[in-house]
C-alpha cells in the first residue's frame, strides 16, 4: 500500500467450554516481538519501552509452547 503500519503480534492460549457455560477466554499470552528488534541497532528502542535485557528473541511457536506449559503447570483443565 505504500506506507508502514504499526501494529502488534500476540501469542495467546485460549480457554473455551461451550458445553457447560458456553464461555471462553484467554488464560496466557505474551507479545511477539521481530528477530531484528534483537540486534544492537535497536538496544536504545528496546531499553526505552522496558523491553527486559535478559529477553531474547523467540519464535510464535517457541512463545505458545512456553505459554501451554505456563497453562498446564497452574492446573488449567483441557481436552
Amino acid at each position: 500500500m505504500g506506507k508502514v503500519d504499526q501494529s502488534q503480534v500476540g501469542v495467546f492460549v485460549s480457554y473455551v467450554n461451550l458445553l457447560k457455560h458456553s464461555v471462553w477466554t484467554w488464560v496466557e499470552g505474551d507479545l511477539f516481538i521481530p528477530e531484528d528488534w534483537f540486534n544492537e541497532v535497536h538496544a536504545q528502542l528496546r531499553k526505552d519501552l522496558g523491553i527486559p535485557d535478559d529477553l531474547r528473541f523467540k519464535t510464535k511457536i517457541e512463545i505458545g509452547l512456553e505459554s501451554l506449559n505456563r497453562v498446564i503447570a497452574n492446573g488449567v483443565p483441557f481436552e
